[in-house]
C-alpha cells in the first residue's frame, strides 16, 4: 500500500501543478487584454457586422468547436472567458 500511496499522490501534484500553471497563464493573459483593450475591440468587430444575437452565438460556439479540438476544456475555457464575456 505504501508506493501506491505515494505513487498516487505524486500524481495528484502533478495534475495540481499543471492546473495551477494554466490558471497562472490565464490571468497573464487575461491582464494583457485587459491593457491592449481587446475585448472591446472584439465587441466592436462583432456588433459592427450585424450578425444579430444569434449570428454571434454561432461563431462562439463555432470557435469554441475548433478550440475544442486542440485544447482541454477547462484551459479553453479559463483563456476565452475574458474575451468572450464582454462581447455577450
Amino acid at each position: 500500500p505504501g508506493p501506491a500511496i505515494r505513487k498516487s499522490l505524486l500524481e495528484a501534484t502533478r495534475t495540481a501543478a499543471a492546473v495551477f500553471t494554466v490558471l497562472i497563464g490565464a490571468l497573464l493573459f487575461g491582464y494583457f487584454l485587459t491593457i491592449t483593450q481587446v475585448p472591446q475591440k472584439v465587441t466592436e468587430i462583432l456588433t459592427g457586422m450585424g450578425l444579430g444575437r444569434y449570428g454571434v452565438l454561432a461563431l462562439i460556439m463555432l470557435m469554441y468547436l475548433v478550440l475544442g479540438c486542440l485544447m482541454d476544456a477547462m484551459a479553453m475555457i479559463i483563456l476565452t472567458v475574458p474575451i468572450i464575456f464582454p462581447v455577450i
